[in-house]
């Protein structure tokens, strides 16, 4: 099994505001540590081969489900719809596996031995072959093993959860005269953090759900 590390490059001259133009989706990354299950929102999925059938996925190494998925060598991927409800996002992208049973609430199905979510686009099971590390992710290039179909619809990419789940959320926070919660921004992706639960009460391995980065890298608006 090989394994890469990949410096750390510098930053001097690079906006990362140009960075988050590039066009991703979002997807559930599903694994099996053991008897638990874990899963975790990622927006780092490309097609990399066609024969075989490739793709690399993206998760910080303090993410419980990147942990299972370096250690087993198998996951799945879950094409999340356009309609996704935010309750999924906030579920598998602001929580963590280790304290949450996040496929208990959420229906799947199980295949060769990992989750993938009901009515999702598609589905993907991956064989990792090899392990890229960088300094805060793990970078797994697998084998497509088996595919499937699913609702076929619109993919959900990261621009619709900012200008539409998101949106929604907020205004339905505002008629309900909910107190507007504290927001936390990601000082490396941008990602603001304006879930349920306040920030400061989130588990200490709780990671931005975009760059997989944890919660020293956020800071209160």
């Amino acid at each position: 099994m090989a394994l890469a590390k990949i410096g750390a490059g510098g930053t001097e001259g690079v906006d990362t505001g140009v960075l988050f133009k590039i066009t991703h989706g979002l997807y559930l990354a599903g694994a099996a540590d053991g008897a638990r299950l874990t899963g975790s929102v990622v927006d780092s999925v490309m097609v990399v081969e066609a024969h075989p059938f490739q793709v690399m996925a993206s998760m910080g190494k303090n993410s419980a489900t990147a942990q299972a998925v370096h250690k087993t060598r198998l996951m799945s991927l879950s094409v999340l719809e356009k309609d996704t409800p935010a309750a999924v996002i906030k579920t598998f992208g602001m929580r963590s596996s280790r304290d949450t049973d996040k496929w208990g609430a959420t229906p799947h199905e199980m295949v060769q031995g990992v989750p993938i979510r009901t009515g999702s686009v598609a589905g993907l099971i991956v064989k990792v072959v090899s392990v890229f590390e960088t300094e805060n992710h793990f970078v797994f290039l697998g084998d497509v093993v088996r595919t499937i179909a699913g609702s076929m619809g619109p993919a959900l990419t990261y621009a619709d959860y900012q200008a539409t789940i998101k949106t929604r959320e907020e205004k339905m926070a505002e008629e309900k005269q909910e107190p507007k919660q504290e927001k936390w921004v990601c000082t490396v992706c941008g990602y603001v953090y304006e879930g349920g639960e306040p920030f400061e009460l989130l588990p200490d391995d709780y990671v931005c759900p975009v760059c997989g980065l944890g919660k020293d890298v956020f800071e209160k608006q």
